[in-house]
């Protein structure tokens, strides 16, 4: 038997850092969000904020891509069936029902599974 090594995937600090902008930007109002973001901006810090409106409505994404885009872990994305009722096909879930998800999670209203 060989000592194969096996690589366990963790996040850099900066990774981490950006998983929590990412989280803490979603839950603002898309006012606040629209107030913040020339601020941002002008601080040469947009890199940091989410874009979301390049996505079609109609784009299926896997665990891994929604993880990447919104700075979650897949763990959590994997969640959002029980907690939001957010049903994947094929193990994908589509941007526009993600986009109604998070809209009504910065309003306080959640689709009840």
């Amino acid at each position: 038997m060989s000592d194969s090594k096996v690589h366990v995937y963790t996040a850099s600090r900066e990774q981490r850092l950006l998983q929590l902008v990412f989280f803490l930007w979603a839950q603002l109002p898309p006012e606040t969000q629209q107030e913040l973001a020339p601020c941002i901006q002008e601080q040469n810090m947009g890199w940091a904020i989410p874009t979301w409106e390049c996505r079609d409505p109609d784009d299926w994404l896997t665990v891994n891509e929604l993880a990447a885009d919104l700075g979650l872990t897949p763990s959590a994305v994997r969640n959002w069936p029980s907690m939001y009722g957010l049903k994947p096909v094929k193990g994908r879930y589509r941007w526009g029902d993600v986009e109604e998800a998070r809209k009504q999670r910065n309003l306080g209203k959640l689709r009840e599974a």
